[in-house]
């Protein structure tokens, strides 16, 4: 066997325990991509959230992703007015 395959084998099994060590962590990044940054229920008001700009913030039953309500943002006359949590 010449030295080209040789090196050409060690190369490649190098490169593919590379890539297997990293899967795990990749995965890792794959599940926390899943998981909320805020989870807040609005049951009992708007809880921490303020309203930015021109905005005026309420709770909602029209559309609620769990529970009953939602926070409902109205009022918008720029894109940067909304919501945020204080």
């Amino acid at each position: 066997m010449n030295m080209k395959k040789i090196f050409a084998g060690i190369t490649a099994f190098l490169c593919c325990t590379g890539i297997l060590a990293y899967m795990p962590e990749m995965t890792q990044e794959i599940h926390a991509a899943n998981y909320y940054i805020f989870e807040d229920s609005f049951e009992n008001g708007t809880a921490d959230w303020n309203s930015r700009g021109t905005v005026a913030i309420s709770t909602s039953s029209q559309t609620a992703f769990a529970g009953s309500e939602s926070l409902l943002a109205e009022g918008r006359t720029a894109a940067w007015n909304g919501a945020f949590k204080a």
